[in-house]
């Protein structure tokens, strides 16, 4: 008797140990969080019992599992590596991310949460509930957060919990925002960085396919309209000539970086190309758009003119580099009074976008 007693303890004993190895392992309790750093570095433990990089990252909006104690909050470690002959120390927490046991910096994390987008050019953030209490803090369209729960408030508006990660304080800041300046729809998030991409694609042709593509998903109201708005400056960005040229004085300019571009028939991307201009080749132009165009990130406008090789045509600003009066080869003293008027013309029309550097 007394035997049977003691392996049933022994039992519960082992039991007893078994549960609570895996409570303590985070095996048996693991909660969905949102990555809310973007390249947020992937650790693993090493064989000698300190960190390595693993030279992976995730990205903000990535979902993970996180080890949590039972009652699922993450369990913070303080843990160190070794960056160059020095060893260091930081607070980590332990995830699982494609089936592996590995470790982040603490607060780069939203537990609890949703991806989810801003879908407006500017949304206020709020500390509090109540419309009045603004924090000062804007997040442009397109920044990639944590969305919590909902909550109405008065006249049919609501409120919705929000994290976002802040680069100043390394840290996740809280707050709310109004419901309908934000989304956690999936397919809201992937239009959005489609249209993203579209704007970074130096291919006009391949940017209007991918703006086609992004009408097939199911977005809501605020994202379909940024997707009519990218149709319209698509069209615009066509043929700028439309909008009307303007006489600029004659100015030499020439091209700086390696390889070459094009020069083009009409004033866009889609334009044929009648010629090339090679590194350091003159361009002397004559005129530019009314309108300018963002290109590579920079806001230019697109100038005719006519190169070395005698080939007239359009070629966009950004890509110019002005030729210092000196180096026209023209003796000094016969450069006296040509300075005047020798500037381009300001940026003076509306900004439209365009994706193809032209080579």
């Amino acid at each position: 008797m007394m035997g049977g007693i003691k392996k049933i303890g022994a039992v519960f004993v082992l039991a007893f140990t078994f549960f609570s190895a895996a409570a303590q392992s985070g095996k048996y309790y693991e909660t969905d969080a949102v990555v809310l750093q973007d390249n947020c570095i992937l650790w693993q433990m090493g064989d000698d019992g300190k960190l390595v990089d693993t030279k992976e990252t995730l990205g903000v909006g990535a979902e993970i599992k996180v080890r949590a104690t039972s009652d699922y909050r993450m369990q913070v470690q303080t843990l160190t590596w070794i960056s160059g002959r020095m060893e260091q120390s930081g607070n980590f927490i332990r995830i699982d991310y494609m089936d592996r046991d590995c470790y982040i910096f603490d607060g780069r994390i939203a537990l609890g949460m949703v991806p989810g987008i801003i879908t407006v050019p500017s949304a206020a953030i709020y500390r509090t509930r109540n419309l009045a209490d603004i924090n000062g803090t804007f997040l442009a369209s397109g920044k990639v957060l944590a969305v919590g729960k909902s909550y109405e408030i008065v006249g049919g508006i609501s409120m919705s919990e929000i994290a976002y990660y802040s680069a100043d304080s390394q840290s996740i800041l809280r707050g709310y925002v109004r419901a309908d300046r934000v989304s956690a729809n999936r397919d809201d998030i992937k239009a959005i960085e489609m249209l993203t991409l579209a704007e970074n694609t130096y291919s006009y042709s391949q940017k209007r396919q991918i703006v086609s593509s992004v009408k097939d998903l199911n977005v809501t109201g605020n994202v379909l309209e940024m997707i009519g708005e990218a149709e319209m400056r698509l069209n615009r960005s066509a043929n700028l000539s439309l909008a009307g040229e303007v006489d600029v004085p004659t100015q030499t300019f020439y091209y700086a970086d390696s390889g070459y571009i094009h020069i083009r028939d009409m004033p866009s991307t889609v334009g044929n190309s009648v010629g090339t201009l090679a590194t350091d080749d003159d361009f002397t132009v004559i005129r530019r758009t009314a309108r300018s165009q963002t290109l590579y990130g920079i806001t230019d406008f697109w100038y005719y003119g006519v190169s070395v090789d005698k080939i007239d045509g359009w070629v966009f600003g950004g890509f110019l580099t002005p030729r210092p009066v000196e180096d026209d080869g023209k003796n000094p003293d016969e450069l006296a009074g040509e300075g005047e008027g020798s500037e381009t013309g300001s940026d003076e029309g509306s900004q439209s976008e365009i994706d193809e550097k032209g080579l």
